[in-house]
């Protein structure tokens, strides 16, 4: 049977009018390349990702058919990633998940939510436990622990149907409080994918890196350059 290729964009504006998000599929596959938010409104970038987006782009899918979901994100919102992976987990085609650069922190729960995770040798993921800023008193702060406490449960059981041969659930825990970067060089020493050898593709600028403790001098240096871009541009708009 003869496939068409389907294109779709969602676009979503701020106050000023300026267009905060998108999203793209091409035929069966989908791509999710900047941050995870929560809802359309959290959108700060062309890229951003919510559970809407993908919930809408996989309702034009073949149900029955294969999925091919590109992910270059340095992470996100974790409840926004859980609904993703709750679509991904109804699709009844295989769902493989192909990191392009970089899956951190909610990208990877995506990942391993999928059927197949594809890893290229240069390519990176991340994990750690769910991060949170909170305020208030004593019992405001004990409820987000309690919050952040069930959202590890949930990715602990994502992970867990990817963990490699061997693995068990207190080496997953251990490598979540450490805040875990690997390569597909020695992604396999944790998780059960399938490594390529395909060339690195560019870093993914994200604003979820601050918040890593131990994130690669890379990422820093990637962030560092989108910033002194973002600076020069406003300066060559607005005084020059």
């Amino acid at each position: 049977m003869r496939e068409v290729m389907k294109v779709s964009k969602y676009r979503f504006v701020n106050a000023k009018g300026e267009e905060k998000g998108s999203m793209r599929s091409e035929g069966q596959k989908l791509y999710i390349l900047g941050d995870i938010v929560g809802t359309e409104w959290d959108k700060w970038s062309a890229e951003d990702t919510c559970p809407k987006d993908v919930t809408d782009l996989f309702s034009g899918f073949d149900k029955d058919k294969p999925i091919d979901v590109y992910i270059n994100s340095g992470g996100g919102d974790v409840f926004g990633a859980l609904a993703i992976c709750s679509v991904i987990g109804r699709h009844l085609g295989e769902v493989t998940a192909h990191i392009d650069g970089i899956a951190a922190s909610a990208a990877s729960v995506i990942a391993c939510a999928c059927d197949k995770i594809v890893v290229p040798e240069y390519a990176q993921m991340m994990i750690h436990k769910p991060w949170s800023v909170s305020a208030g008193n004593a019992d405001d702060l004990r409820k987000t622990a309690e919050i952040l406490d069930a959202a590890e449960e949930s990715i602990v059981l994502i992970y867990k149907s990817k963990l490699a041969e061997g693995k068990t659930e207190d080496d997953l825990r251990q490598a979540l409080a450490n805040e875990s970067w690997y390569t597909g060089r020695n992604i396999g020493e944790m998780f059960d994918v399938t490594v390529t050898s395909e060339s690195a593709a560019a870093a993914a600028v994200s604003d979820c890196y601050g918040r890593y403790k131990h994130r690669p001098e890379d990422k820093r240096r990637a962030e560092k350059e989108a910033q002194t871009a973002a600076v020069n541009a406003v300066f060559e708009k607005y005084f020059r």
